[in-house]
């Protein structure tokens, strides 16, 4: 995926970074995400999530470097990319109506053996398709042995963690987003 297209993708979607002041509020205004800074004995910065109902407060993820969030259409679900490391970055997705514990998007298959020799791993949840499909992007590199690698395959919610990483989508493989 080229840079040009990612941002375009993250200018057309909600994809909000933290820190920030600014609040990502979910479609159906029952959800806030808000940072909260490092306190003294914290390990890090947090994102908390706000049920605008109960008004119940909760953290749902402690980060040290920044992240991003993203709602889904309905605001059922909530992605968010934590750049956890210089090196990596992983991409959670959260059902808040039901846990508040969030399901690792897994790197398909077909991608592993591809990004597996480089040291820098990143996915990025870009954009949602719908209110269960997550455009995740893939971004790999520093083995100057081998070609750096950008791809992106879409995550599938089917469920409280019951999602499927990166179910196979005919349509997305002819396109530019996957190379091969």
């Amino acid at each position: 995926m080229t840079n040009a297209l990612l941002a375009l993708l993250l200018m057309s979607s909600q994809v909000v970074p933290f820190p920030g002041s600014a609040p990502s509020v979910s479609p159906d205004k029952r959800y806030r995400v808000t940072w909260s800074p490092p306190e003294a004995q914290s390990r890090g910065h947090r994102l908390v999530l706000t049920n605008a109902v109960g008004g119940t407060r909760n953290t749902i993820l402690e980060f040290t470097r920044h992240a991003e969030v993203s709602w889904s259409p309905r605001g059922r679900y909530l992605a968010v990319t934590n750049f956890s490391g210089s090196n990596q970055s992983e991409v959670l997705v959260f059902e808040p109506a039901s846990s508040l514990t969030g399901q690792l998007v897994r790197l398909p298959e077909r991608f592993t053996t591809r990004v597996s020799a480089h040291g820098h791993v990143y996915l990025r949840a870009v954009q949602w398709f719908s209110s269960r499909e997550l455009l995740v992007s893939v971004r790999a590199h520093d083995n100057p042995a081998i070609h750096p690698f950008e791809g992106a395959f879409i995550f599938r919610v089917s469920g409280p963690h019951n999602a499927r990483a990166g179910a196979p989508n005919p349509s997305l493989q002819r396109t530019r987003f996957a190379r091969r």
